[in-house]
């Protein structure tokens, strides 16, 4: 029994690898299919080799319900464990899972934030997402490197963005001196908020850019892993 904890006990440790949850998720899932084929194949294996002994054929069974709790216990508390490494991870770039067009749409506005403040500090910037009262000095993150400062207004919107998300991010001139202005949204700009925002000095990012940069994020992130991991073994 010490040694069936010991090797549950490492196995957790395996399984739960904060620069992965998906791969936790995945065997959690794993776990809770397999819990019922394997108590299904020890009820057969008893079947077709006739456990004629009750004394035999009860402990079998007592082994198969052990197996299929532990099994389906494991799986569960790994389903659970995703979620707070989902938490953990927020920096690591697997918050933002299998990150696409529709997964953008389906984000709250605070985890759109999240997600665009971690793609410029994966580009070396030190991000501030603005929580309280934002909307009135025209910026919801601050992304500042050097000598560079970035305002940037999000917008998650479901139609096309307008020309007010530009006159938005511009009150933030006054209050937090940015040297640079973005407007970056999961939707599309219309064709006079592009013309407007040229006139003014805003960039403007739609979701499609938006990707291109999480994926380059990405890249980032993994090339520092590997990195850091290969420093380690050394």
């Amino acid at each position: 029994m010490f040694a069936q904890i010991i090797i549950l006990k490492d196995l957790w440790k395996r399984m739960t690898d904060v620069d992965n949850p998906k791969v936790t998720l995945a065997l959690g899932l794993l776990l809770i299919l397999i819990a019922p084929l394997l108590s299904g194949f020890l009820l057969l294996y008893a079947h077709i080799f006739n456990f004629n002994s009750l004394f035999n054929l009860n402990y079998l069974k007592i082994i198969d319900i052990m197996l299929f709790i532990e099994m389906n216990f494991l799986g569960i508390c790994m389903l659970f464990e995703t979620l707070r490494l989902k938490h953990i991870a927020k920096d690591k770039g697997f918050w933002f899972w299998w990150l696409n067009t529709t997964y953008i749409n389906e984000m709250s506005y605070s985890d759109l934030e999240e997600c665009i403040a971690w793609i410029y500090s994966m580009h070396g910037y030190v991000c501030k997402v603005l929580r309280k009262h934002s909307h009135e000095h025209g910026a919801d993150i601050i992304a500042e490197k050097g000598n560079e400062t970035i305002a940037i207004q999000v917008k998650r919107w479901k139609n096309k963005v307008g020309k007010e998300s530009v006159d938005q991010v511009l009150k933030s001139i006054n209050y937090y001196h940015p040297t640079q202005l973005y407007v970056i949204t999961n939707n599309l700009f219309t064709k006079p908020t592009h013309k407007y925002a040229k006139e003014k000095g805003v960039r403007l990012i739609e979701s499609n850019e938006l990707l291109s940069l999480y994926k380059e994020a990405q890249e980032i992130y993994g090339k520092t892993i590997h990195r850091t991991k290969r420093n380690h073994r050394i």
